[in-house]
């Protein structure tokens, strides 16, 4: 019986997890999404997180007709915001991915995607700018 490892869950799920007297993975894996719903702040992101534990063990929830896709692991890996922009930037310039596949890819709408591409690009050019005027000062 494999023990659940606390840190490997966020609060919340943390929470429906002990609410629910669950304390391994095969207990875990012998309850479904809709009791797991049925449960006070258990939602969409405590399903994804729950799934993706349970697959990393080859487990799923009982009568659970969603599979964790390699896309969905690839999400929980890039947790750091930083990382996240910076493979969005690779997508999109790199890889020449569209607004659309970039936005499937990590979940959130085009429209985000727009922005945030946007913004950093604008924060790059300032601080080229900014380095260019610098290093054109320090030469005189």
């Amino acid at each position: 019986m494999m023990k659940i490892k606390p840190e490997d869950y966020s609060a919340r799920t943390r929470h429906v997890l002990n609410h629910m007297g669950i304390s391994s993975l095969e207990q875990l894996a012998n309850v479904s999404p809709k009791q797991i719903l049925k449960c006070r702040n258990a939602g969409r992101k405590t399903l994804r997180e729950i799934r993706y534990i349970l697959s990393e063990e080859n487990l799923s929830l009982k009568e659970d007709p969603v599979s964790v896709t390699p896309l969905m692991k690839a999400r929980r890996t890039i947790k750091n915001t930083e990382a996240r922009i910076k493979l969005m930037l690779l997508y999109r310039h790199a890889d020449k991915l569209t607004l659309r596949e970039i936005a499937e890819i990590f979940g959130i709408s085009q429209e985000r995607v727009r922005q945030i591409l946007k913004y950093e690009e604008l924060t790059f050019e300032r601080h080229k700018n900014n380095h260019g005027e610098r290093h054109a000062a320090e030469k005189r």
